[in-house]
């Protein structure tokens, strides 16, 4: 099928693309003597019909998908077959248009799979949630979509578990650590696993006031996961804001006009993720000057002539625009300090 690419965003973070309509989709893939076609599925029985058993992984997988609060509306299940890599598994849904969907889970646990399926999805955006009892599955990771748990007994799918726990959520309304996953088991490492795995940018389910949740929530490049999820949902949300400028009116104008209306659908993007928690509002004098509508902390700058424009991007009908914006970011950690007076 032919595609045009004609929205060309660049988000840099200071600390990639996928269909809106799958953005918060998560694809858990098996692994079998005989492939099970790909498919969304809206709880686990969904997968009987299809031929999986209550007792496959899979069916495990997507129960601890579905067993999170609040829950998630649909996944996307498919088994290759044991002798296709998982890489090769994953490029062959791609061509065959099955790409709805933004977190990636396999069943294997194992280390050889686990760095195959995690540069696949660095390569192609995916977001992928890993979990192993190998303890040097992270060392020496550095992907931005790669999150990697570990835990001693994986087969408790806590990557799974935490993918349920962001489906359901709105990006930049949530950090991963201290986040309350339904049926979260105990890592079980010792203080200084722990603090290895911290080294390695790995996460682990830890104890904290008599909770089991995931600490300290950060991808192998050493970046919060929220930040990495949220800059991937305005690329998605301009996108289709952008889209829906060029396929409703006959013409967007190639002039100040036309550049005021895609200015327009910016901020109304922007305004819109900042009610949800993803953009931080504005609370002071100097936070007003980075802020175009005074509630949030954003810029959008268009040209104030055409003759600012290059001839070549003006001959090539590229619009130019920039924006900045502040994230809304979480507290993880606290250092306080106090006084007792006598």
């Amino acid at each position: 099928m032919s595609t045009i690419n004609s929205l060309h965003i660049n988000i840099s973070l200071q600390t990639k693309p996928v269909p809106q309509k799958g953005f918060g989709t998560l694809l858990a893939v098996g692994s079998g003597a005989a492939e099970i076609a790909f498919a969304y599925i809206t709880e686990p029985a969904d997968m009987i019909a299809l031929g999986y058993l209550d007792t496959d992984e899979e069916y495990k997988m997507a129960s601890a998908y579905f067993s999170q609060y609040p829950r998630p509306e649909k996944m996307a299940v498919y088994r290759k077959t044991s002798a296709t890599a998982y890489d090769a598994a994953l490029t062959s849904l791609l061509a065959a248009n099955k790409r709805d969907w933004y977190m990636l889970a396999i069943q294997s646990r194992n280390k050889a799979d686990i760095d195959l399926a995690a540069a696949w999805g660095n390569a192609n955006s995916r977001f992928g949630l890993y979990a192993s009892s190998d303890l040097t599955v992270a060392d020496g990771k550095t992907g931005e979509y790669e999150l990697h748990f570990q835990h001693k007994t994986p087969g408790d799918y806590p990557d799974v578990r935490a993918a349920g726990y962001l489906s359901a959520r709105t990006p930049g309304s949530y950090i991963l650590a201290y986040g309350a996953l339904n049926g979260a088991t105990n890592s079980g490492l010792t203080t200084t696993e722990a603090v290895a795995a911290e080294a390695m940018k790995a996460n682990y389910f830890g104890e904290f006031y008599g909770s089991q949740v995931p600490y300290p929530g950060k991808v192998s490049s050493g970046h919060f996961m929220d930040a990495i999820i949220l800059r991937d949902y305005v690329d998605a949300k301009l996108k289709e804001a952008y889209a829906f400028l060029l396929l409703n009116l006959d013409v967007l104008p190639y002039d100040l006009g036309g550049f005021a209306l895609a200015a327009s659908e910016t901020r109304t993007v922007f305004k819109s993720i900042g009610k949800t928690g993803g953009i931080a509002r504005v609370y002071s004098k100097e936070d007003m000057e980075n802020s175009d509508d005074g509630l949030f902390q954003y810029k959008v700058t268009t040209p104030d002539n055409l003759t600012d424009i290059p001839s070549n991007d003006r001959a090539n009908r590229k619009a130019p625009m920039t924006f900045w914006f502040r994230m809304s970011s979480g507290m993880q950690e606290f250092d306080v300090t106090g006084t007792v007076v006598i």
